[in-house]
């Protein structure tokens, strides 16, 4: 976590009030009075918020040079966890952080949070000697309960009049099926397996999410995610919902690379909280996994069904922060000649309109002598089941050209593909 060293105070303009005895040199009195003006400008100032009782603590997770960034930051830790909030310090750094907490030491913080989140290694508990002010606090949690299976015994979460119980039953080869089971007061019990995503009980990773997904159902949904295992993949996702006869039904969320799943926030700012996520066709489709980027997705759950409401103009603002964190990586990662991290980028950009700009960009940093193979087939199937002689290598912008289509993104029109070289065409 880096640090910037405080600068030195400086003040000017310092009075000396007239009148009365002066019992020291005038000039003297005006150094010590300039003195004190400084180190009272430098000295924290302890709003009552920042107050601490005995025993608190909080609980920094980053400093950041750029408000912007640490307010983004701090934003992804407040859809996970109530309290987060950004500090500014003396030395004019901003530090996220998350409390107060009672933790007796860091690592028993991260024990704590570990199954919800994972703190980063530099993460440290602060008095706050040196903040100053709270310049944002992010908005409550949208997650209003959370329970995650380790093993060894049921895991049991209670939400009003609703229990979710997590458990492990025993599956093919040694590996444990999740298994969860619902109470809802006054119904009968309401049994979900996730046999699509069987695991040893190292890699189980089975939780249960309380959301209020559709403002129509009686209840907040229950969002039940497990991870399958294997390289990068991937996370398995059911939703139990209430529909207005009271009845519960089941919905089926698919899969997503990693162990994250799904994230919960109210995008359009109407109340509603959506579910973001990435496209995950991009990964792989240009690069490997770790040098892949991916534009975000946004659904909402209404009437017991997904819906993809990524393009919707209430998702605008969301869609500009999320592509104001891809830029923020590239620059500090050095990605804007990387192939993967282009063709989610020019992805983000054409769901904001702006296909064109980021084109020409594109066609101007990309990597000629990227070792990646960008095949198309010739023939009217997918890639994985095309034949040997059916496929056909591509460059780079003729492979992103022919994906953003596929997966329903603006194109480039043909006065911007122009650019392209004549053998990239079809």
């Amino acid at each position: 976590m880096k640090r910037a060293v405080a600068r030195g105070a400086k003040r000017v303009g310092c009075v000396i009030a007239k009148g009365g005895r002066v019992m020291f040199p005038r000039f003297l009195m005006a150094v010590l009075f300039c003195l004190a003006c400084a180190i009272s400008q430098s000295a924290p100032v302890f709003a009552k918020e920042l107050r601490l009782g005995a025993g608190e603590r909080w609980l920094v997770v980053a400093s950041r040079q750029d408000s912007s960034e640490a307010e983004d930051l701090a934003r992804s830790y407040g859809l996970l966890l109530n309290g987060v909030r950004v500090m500014r310090s003396n030395n004019g750094w901003f530090a996220v952080v998350i409390g107060p907490v009672t933790d007796a030491s860091i690592g028993a913080a991260k024990k704590r949070l570990d199954p919800q989140l994972s703190l980063p290694d530099d993460a440290y508990l602060s008095e706050g000697q040196t903040y100053r002010e709270t310049v944002f606090e992010a908005p409550p949690s949208p997650i209003l309960a959370f329970a995650a299976y380790e093993g060894k015994a049921p895991a049991k979460l209670h939400y009003g009049e609703l229990t979710v119980t997590l458990d492990g039953l025993p599956g093919a080869e040694g590996a444990r099926v999740p298994v969860a089971t619902l109470q809802p007061a006054g119904s009968a019990p309401l049994t979900i397996r996730m046999d699509d995503s069987p695991a040893d009980m190292e890699m189980m990773r089975w939780r249960a999410q309380i959301v209020r997904l559709d403002p129509r159902s009686p209840q907040p949904a229950v969002v039940l995610s497990s991870y399958t295992g294997g390289a990068h993949c991937c996370t398995a996702t059911r939703i139990a919902t209430q529909g207005g006869s009271g009845l519960w039904r089941v919905v089926d969320a698919g899969q997503l690379d990693g162990d994250g799943g799904y994230g919960f926030e109210d995008v359009a700012g109407d109340g509603a909280v959506e579910l973001t996520s990435i496209d995950n066709s991009f990964l792989y489709a240009f690069a490997s996994y770790a040098e892949s980027a991916a534009p975000p997705r946004v659904q909402r759950l209404s009437d017991g069904a997904l819906q993809d409401v990524t393009q919707e103009p209430a998702t605008q603002p969301y869609l500009r922060r999320e592509l104001r964190r891809l830029e923020a990586m590239a620059d500090k990662e050095r990605l804007w000649r990387n192939n993967g991290f282009l063709g989610g980028w020019v992805a983000a950009k054409a769901q904001l309109g702006e296909v064109e700009e980021a084109w020409k960009r594109m066609l101007k940093n990309y990597d000629r002598k990227s070792d990646w193979v960008n095949e198309i087939c010739a023939a009217p199937v997918a890639l994985e089941n095309c034949p040997d002689d059916k496929r056909r290598k591509v460059d780079f912008p003729e492979a992103l050209r022919r994906h953003l289509i596929a997966h329903g993104y603006p194109a480039p029109n043909e006065a911007v593909r122009s650019a392209v070289p004549s053998s990239a065409r079809p």
